[in-house]
Protein backbone atom coordinates (compact mmCIF):
# COMPACT_ATOMS: atom_id res chain seq x y z
CA UNK A 1 0.00 0.00 0.00
CA UNK A 2 1.34 3.42 -0.91
CA UNK A 3 1.78 6.41 1.37
CA UNK A 4 -1.33 8.04 -0.08
CA UNK A 5 -3.38 4.93 0.71
CA UNK A 6 -2.20 4.92 4.33
CA UNK A 7 -2.89 8.64 4.67
CA UNK A 8 -6.40 8.20 3.26
CA UNK A 9 -7.04 5.27 5.60
CA UNK A 10 -5.83 7.33 8.56
CA UNK A 11 -8.05 10.30 7.66
CA UNK A 12 -11.11 8.07 7.17
CA UNK A 13 -10.48 6.29 10.48
CA UNK A 14 -10.10 9.66 12.25
CA UNK A 15 -13.35 10.98 10.75
CA UNK A 16 -15.30 7.85 11.69
CA UNK A 17 -13.96 8.06 15.25
CA UNK A 18 -14.78 11.75 15.46
CA UNK A 19 -18.34 11.26 14.21
CA UNK A 20 -19.01 8.37 16.60
CA UNK A 21 -17.50 10.24 19.55
CA UNK A 22 -19.45 13.40 18.78
CA UNK A 23 -22.71 11.46 18.58
CA UNK A 24 -22.09 9.65 21.86
CA UNK A 25 -21.07 12.93 23.51
CA UNK A 26 -24.30 14.62 22.47
CA UNK A 27 -26.36 11.71 23.81
CA UNK A 28 -24.47 11.66 27.11
CA UNK A 29 -24.75 15.45 27.44
CA UNK A 30 -28.49 15.30 26.93
CA UNK A 31 -28.82 12.63 29.63
CA UNK A 32 -26.64 14.62 32.03
CA UNK A 33 -28.77 17.73 31.45
CA UNK A 34 -32.01 15.83 32.02
CA UNK A 35 -30.69 14.57 35.37
CA UNK A 36 -29.17 17.89 36.46
CA UNK A 37 -31.94 20.34 35.47
CA UNK A 38 -34.48 19.52 38.25
CA UNK A 39 -31.75 19.96 40.86
CA UNK A 40 -30.70 23.28 39.35
CA UNK A 41 -34.30 24.54 39.18
CA UNK A 42 -34.79 23.62 42.83
CA UNK A 43 -31.58 25.45 43.82
CA UNK A 44 -32.58 28.61 41.96
CA UNK A 45 -36.08 28.50 43.45
CA UNK A 46 -34.71 28.27 46.99
CA UNK A 47 -32.14 31.03 46.39
CA UNK A 48 -34.61 33.52 44.89
CA UNK A 49 -37.56 32.71 47.14
CA UNK A 50 -39.82 32.33 44.10
CA UNK A 51 -40.44 29.47 41.69
CA UNK A 52 -38.51 30.03 38.47
CA UNK A 53 -41.28 28.29 36.49
CA UNK A 54 -44.53 29.82 37.75
CA UNK A 55 -43.34 32.65 40.06
CA UNK A 56 -45.13 31.32 43.17
CA UNK A 57 -43.46 32.41 46.41
CA UNK A 58 -41.65 29.81 48.50
CA UNK A 59 -43.69 28.81 51.56
CA UNK A 60 -42.21 27.71 54.87
CA UNK A 61 -38.58 27.62 53.76
CA UNK A 62 -35.79 29.87 54.91
CA UNK A 63 -32.91 30.56 52.55
CA UNK A 64 -30.52 28.44 54.61
CA UNK A 65 -32.75 25.36 54.34
CA UNK A 66 -32.49 23.08 51.36
CA UNK A 67 -35.74 21.13 51.92
CA UNK A 68 -39.38 22.04 52.17
CA UNK A 69 -42.47 22.85 50.15
CA UNK A 70 -41.83 25.45 47.46
CA UNK A 71 -45.52 26.03 46.87
CA UNK A 72 -45.02 25.49 43.14
CA UNK A 73 -47.40 23.27 41.25
CA UNK A 74 -44.72 22.58 38.59
CA UNK A 75 -41.73 21.74 40.82
CA UNK A 76 -42.58 18.07 41.36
Amino acid sequence: MSVEGWALLLVVAFLIGYIMGHRLGVIEGYRHGAVFSPIELRRRTLERGRCVICGAPVRGVTQSEAVGDTGCRNAD
